[in-house]
């Protein structure tokens, strides 16, 4: 009996322990992603599910004010307790991260100029001249994967991405669906100008830490991001966005 409560003593302060932590959260500015993150306030569909799974679950967070996308993850990849969002778990990314939570269902796109023929298909895909992508973010590490580095034109915001296709600077755009839509909107496209032209993968979001998290408090924010994904908490969140 004895054994018992010793260890069970030992769970409860090792989860006290990881309570007191600060979790920070590390992020760019990637509509509709992420809208906005400075000074401790947030708005955006991957941001509100963060913070709404780590209030339920009564665990301390600070969202560490927006920077470049690249800049965040450079910065939260060396550090315990970071969490690191919207993230595609790609081959390229996979090694050097720990993997929390997959929070947001996604798909990536191929986009074009109305009317545009090509590309259609995956193996057109590869005969392009000039592919828009986000620096930092998944279509990127797509594009490498894809072995379209030497075509690849990568930008700060997805805005710039659909200002450059419908102005002939591009072939092609690859991007998520959320984040393209976002993009057109931000951009002032008139609607008709711009074709999504078939579905290249899935792609869904997940949240991702330092390998240098201690397991316990990986532990703690899986609990809370699997517990929260059941809620109509989260369901609102959703509906909010889409």
């Amino acid at each position: 009996m004895r054994k018992i409560l010793l260890g069970l003593s030992m769970v409860f302060a090792l989860t006290g322990a990881a309570s007191a932590q600060t979790f920070k959260i590390h992020t760019g500015i990637i509509p509709p992603y992420i809208n906005e993150a400075e000074g401790g306030k947030g708005s955006g569909v991957i941001l509100e599910i963060m913070t709404g799974a780590l209030s339920a679950a009564n665990l301390n967070y600070e969202i560490v004010s927006a920077v470049p996308w690249k800049r965040a993850q450079s910065d939260a990849i060396g550090e315990p307790d970071s969490l690191v969002s919207p993230f595609a778990r790609t081959p390229v990314r996979e090694p050097d991260w720990t993997w929390v939570a997959k929070i947001l269902e996604e798909k990536m796109y191929v986009y074009v100029p109305a009317g545009a023929a090509k590309p259609a298909n995956k193996d057109d895909l590869l005969q392009v001249l000039s592919l828009g992508v986000l620096s930092g973010g998944a279509p990127e590490s797509v594009a490498k994967e894809l072995n379209l580095e030497s075509v690849m034109q990568g930008v700060a915001a997805e805005s710039m991405n659909a200002k450059k296709l419908v102005a002939g600077r591009l072939n092609a755009w690859m991007s998520q669906g959320y984040m393209a839509t976002a993009g057109m909107r931000e951009a002032e496209v008139p609607a008709g100008q711009i074709e999504r032209k078939f579905e290249l993968r899935d792609l869904p979001l997940w949240v991702a830490t330092s390998k240098s998290t201690p397991p316990d408090h990986v532990a703690l924010v899986q609990a809370a991001f699997e517990n929260f994904l059941k809620t109509p908490a989260y369901t609102a969140v959703l509906a909010k966005y889409q």
